[in-house]
């Protein structure tokens, strides 16, 4: 997808010579041309309007080269320095093609290796200029996946480990061994680590997203797509920028980069970025309103309750159904609670979980102990003792108040400091923020280019960065799922916890006789997707670095370009987050920490003759070396999982482009993987202590061991036939077969339990192949001042790897990567692009760029199903056979349309310039079963920015608009439903307004 925000840069200073500065009001073919350009974009529009966009093109991208190193062109006589040269530069009045691209400017791209006009390559391909991500507000890749058709991104994390998915194929794994169907590079370097594939989009030239497998030139897990993020690099000259903007909750955002040279050959630029926001969800259990009891039957003590398990109001509001609530027994000289139905004692009875329950007479807590362990109000002997404010330690919501006395019964002697947690009424605890998911971040990079010679050229990248924004706080719903029922039910609407989110509840005519008989929402649009009762804030602690070393050296008259990238990564990561998406601790929170680093070498060596051959070949080789450690809290144990992962990947390939005459071209290419991953994992079960929650780390119950090695080597790689019988059409028929290597389920949290095969739940699922066949078009017209791309695609995919419900001997079902056998992915890429107005209208207002995109999708597991079975405790086995054959895949929407109207008003004055960005999409599943719980309806978004700028063209001061209707959306859902009873959604940002000052030199 391409815009004109560049054209209409370059138009200010009227330094493209072959464009109409004035309108002849005479020239009848002028308008003609003009009325019908219009009508061809309705037609085309109303036409197309099922089909799909940015098929070939991108967003608006920058008018400058990408990256010199790519380009052998770049370095005929060294004529001009790579980086940021203005189109006079690449495309002079001279130039034999000044005329084939008059109404566009010229989209570089280097999705080939070298620098070509994106109308002339035979692919798919979205680009993103700077302008095109800054009227965005991109933050990184993920943003991207809004407002692009057939591209989706999601993460419930605040700044890691996201999904990636390319008209439908990907992989849905949050795991630290995520293994991405879709390639992410910066800079040439391939991140393979998915907590550095996020990174943080500044100084940036120039984004591609290449659709479709990528099986030779960027070979590694590229069997749905790849994309490379560009940044700009030094020209040897002395420029800059300082970019500043504030917005809604308190978002302050910088961004500044400079260059110089420092000698002839020597040139730097240092650039960085630095965000900060305040959380957007309001945090219940800090806010003072909330977190001392209120008025009966409101919601404050509603929410009080939630918050610190403190009955104050009669029972018919209680958030514990009546069902559960205790009595006191005289006989026994204690409080008791009925029996659970199935036997053992229900997790609201749990003296750790809930250490407390309810005088109802006098409306105050006492602590609840086994009926056995108290006589006369203190402990019976052999009794564990009462644990100490220390050895408590609970975190958090969870703090306990005075009991006071019972009526009519002595004075209970508990120790005083058992209930006091440093919590008084009406105070905030101070370990956690009434505003949580906020931001925290910053990045920088420096890069040295030295260019000794006319044909060599070096470049060293130093870069790092960090998060320490929140871990993101999720919405809960209640919904109940037994191990073998098909799908979950919302009717129950608190979770294993007994928890309901108390903006969800409808209270009737201001009662209710208990929880069960109010009106409870199963969506959480329908209460305040922003707010929640948090134990737990979770961070989430990211630090990045890295540095590669790229040179090209060009010789044989510049008939040869020899690359050499090399690459250094690292991460270090640490997440707690609060999964149980409620008040309680040891509910569900685990702990996660990894480390990586990898070493990644590539050599390239390109030739081309004069006449019809273009020959590249290369090898290249990566190494990565995770480390894994994962806690699992929970009331009675704790289940820790530690696990180093070496990954060795190497490949050679060859490419060759044959174009015989100046319509016909043949390019194909193939390359070998080769891929070996040795995982050696570690998994143990330890007691928790029943009142202190210690554990003891020397004795675990339950430990085990598994070693796995995994060797595999297959092909990939395409054949493009390409016919372009006039400048501005081409039309290519593209075969790709696309490999992701053998993966392992980074879940394993019992290394000793096998499958119903007996086979290590370690074993790697087999790798998956996709086979593509595409048929695309690249046309210009009236002068190519209206441009429509399309193209149509079917993939044959085998043994597709997801995440789903799997048998394990001698333990419940559990979530393991497995494979389908096959799936099926039909679908279609439009999109047209104009500038209706120029030619027709002053030159001060006949800047209108109209930018659209379709999108349709329709990709189906064919094959696709699995036996779940169940012994339960009556010696019952109840199985489920779930058949998802005819499903949708996940992530893949099936209708999208997005694009963009940008409106530049000239005058003496400067530049205004008013611009629209929507996006829309259709329903999204986030599981293989299509459960509408755990999916994202129908989706508009809207984006709204308007900038003034001097006529220097040196100072910007614009105003934006995310989101503009304030839609409440699901960036991605958990079906928790059998293990927690909940399902849990992480919620969009909400709308958020703010201001921008760009100041360049």
């Amino acid at each position: 997808m391409i815009g004109f925000s560049t054209l209409a840069r370059h138009r200010e200073g009227r330094n493209a010579p072959d464009k109409k500065t004035h309108l002849d009001p005479i020239n009848n073919w002028k308008a003609a041309r003009g009325v019908s350009l219009i009508v061809f974009m309705i037609l085309g529009t109303c036409s197309l309007g099922q089909i799909s966009p940015a098929a070939a093109q991108g967003h608006a991208p920058s008018p400058s080269p990408d990256e010199g190193l790519a380009d052998m062109e770049e370095f005929a006589g060294a004529k001009a320095p790579v980086g940021e040269q203005p189109l006079t530069e690449l495309d002079p009045a001279n130039s034999a093609d000044k005329d084939k691209y008059r109404g566009v400017e010229e989209i570089l791209v280097t999705a080939r290796g070298g620098r070509q006009n994106v109308q002339d390559i035979s692919t798919s391909i979205a680009a993103f200029d700077a302008d095109y991500l800054e009227a965005l507000g991109a933050q990184n890749i993920a943003d991207l996946s809004l407002f692009t058709p057939n591209l989706e991104i999601r993460t419930v994390f605040a700044a890691s480990n996201p999904t990636l998915f390319i008209r439908g194929v990907g992989l849905r794994d949050f795991n630290s061994n995520s293994s991405s169907a879709v390639a992410v590079y910066s800079d040439d370097i391939y991140m393979n680590s998915p907590a550095g594939q996020l990174g943080q989009l500044f100084d940036v030239q120039q984004v591609e997203v290449l659709r479709g497998p990528q099986g030779t030139l960027y070979g590694r897990n590229a069997s749905a797509g790849a994309i490379r993020v560009i940044t700009r690099k030094p020209t040897r000259d002395t420029n800059g920028y300082t970019k500043l903007s504030y917005g809604k909750y308190n978002e302050v955002e910088t961004e500044a980069a400079m260059e110089f040279p420092i000698a002839n050959t020597i040139s730097i630029r240092v650039s960085g970025r630095m965000r900060k926001r305040d959380g957007y969800t309001k945090n219940r259990c800090a806010d003072p309103q909330y977190n001392s009891p209120g008025e009966p039957n409101t919601f404050a003590s509603v929410v009080h309750n939630a918050c610190f398990n403190d009955q104050t109001d009669p029972p018919e509001i209680s958030l514990i159904p009546s069902s559960a609530i205790g009595h006191y027994d005289a006989a026994l000289g204690d409080f008791v609670f009925p029996a659970p139905p199935l036997g053992g004692i229900p997790q609201w009875q749990d003296p750790v979980f809930y250490p407390q329950y309810y005088d109802w007479e006098n409306f105050r807590v006492v602590p609840w102990y086994p009926a056995a362990s108290v006589v006369g109000g203190i402990p019976a002997p052999g009794a564990p003792p009462f644990p100490s404010k220390e050895q408590c330690g609970l975190p958090g919501c969870v703090y306990l108040a005075d009991p006071g006395t019972l009526p009519g019964v002595a004075p209970l002697s508990f120790p005083e400091n058992y209930f006091d947690q440093g919590w008084e009424s009406g105070e905030t605890p101070s370990d956690i923020k009434p505003w949580t998911n906020n931001v925290d971040n910053w990045a920088t990079r420096g890069l040295i280019r030295w260019q000794p010679s006319e044909g060599m050229d070096w470049i060293l990248n130093i870069h790092g960065g960090m998060n320490r924004g929140d871990s993101p706080q999720f919405q809960g719903v209640g919904a109940r799922q037994g191990l073998v029922a098909p799908r979950p039910n919302l009717s129950r609407p608190e979770n294993i916890d007994n928890y309901t989110d108390p903006d969800l509840i409808t209270f009737t005519d201001g009662r209710c006789d208990s929880i069960l008989n109010c009106a409870v929402a199963t969506r959480p649009k329908d209460g305040d997707p922003y707010a929640g009762d948090y134990n737990l804030d979770g961070a989430e602690r990211l630090n990045l670095y890295g540095t590669s070393l790229t040179g090209a050296y060009t010789s044989g008259d510049d008939a040869y370009l020899f690359r050499t990238i090399s690459g250094f990564e690292g991460n270090q990561r640490e997440v707690t987050t609060n999964l149980d998406a409620g008040p309680y601790p040891l509910g569900l929170e685990p702990h996660l920490r990894n480390s990586s680093w990898q070493f990644s070498q590539e050599f390239k060596l390109n030739w081309e003759d004069d006449d019809a051959w273009s020959v590249e070949g290369g090898v290249n080789y990566l190494y990565e070396e995770l480390d894994v450690y994962n806690s699992f809290p929970e009331i009675s144990n704790v289940t820790e999982q530690s696990y180093s992962l070496v990954t060795q990947y190497s490949s050679a390939y060859a490419w060759v482009d044959w174009h015989p005459s100046e319509t016909f071209a043949v390019t194909a290419g193939g390359r070998w993987n080769f891929e070996v991953k040795e995982m050696d994992l570690t998994t143990s079960v330890f007691s928790r202590e029943l009142f202190s929650g210690v554990i003891d780390p020397g004795s675990p119950d339950v430990s085990g061991f598994a070693t796995e090695r995994i060797v595999s080597n297959a092909p990939s790689g395409d054949v493009t036939l390409t016919y372009k019988p006039t400048d501005v059409r081409l039309v290519f028929l593209k075969y790709s077969r696309g490999y992701k290597g053998p993966h392992v389920n980074g879940l394993v949290l019992n290394a000793r339990n096998t499958d119903t095969e007996n086979q290590s739940l370690t074993s790697p699922v087999k790798p998956e192949k996709v086979d593509s066949l595409e048929f695309g078009l690249k046309t210009g017209w009236l002068e190519n001042q209206l441009v429509i791309n399309g193209s149509v695609f079917y993939y044959s995919y085998q043994d597709i790897q997801i995440f789903q419900l799997r048998n394990s001997g001698g333990s419940l079902p559990v979530s393991q990567l497995i494979n389908a056998d096959d799936a099926d992915v039909y679908g279609a890429e439009v999109e047209a692009r104009a500038q209706p107005l120029y030619g027709l209208a002053p030159e001060s207002v006949d800047g209108l760029e109209v930018f659209l995109s379709f999108g349709w999708l329709n990709g189906r597991y064919t094959e696709f199903s699995s036996r779940i079975s169940y012994v339960n405790d009556d010696g019952v086995e109840r199985f489920l056979t779930e058949d998802n054959s005819g499903n949708r895949l996940v992530n893949s929407p099936e209708i999208a349309f997005a694009g963009y109207v940008n409106w530049p008003l000239r005058s003496r004055f400067g530049v205004l310039a008013p611009r629209l960005d929507w996006s829309y999409k259709s329903k999204v599943f986030f599981s293989p079963q299509n459960l509408d719980p755990v999916s994202q309806d129908p989706l508009w978004l809207l984006n709204f920015r308007i900038g003034y700028t001097t006529p220097a063209n040196s100072i910007e001061l614009a105003g934006w608009i995310r989101n503009v209707t304030n839609v409440a959306y699901r960036v991605d859902v958990i079906n928790l439903a059998r293990a927690r009873s909940s399902i849990l959604y992480f919620m969009g940002e909400p709308r958020t307004y703010g201001v921008t000052l760009n100041v360049k030199f």
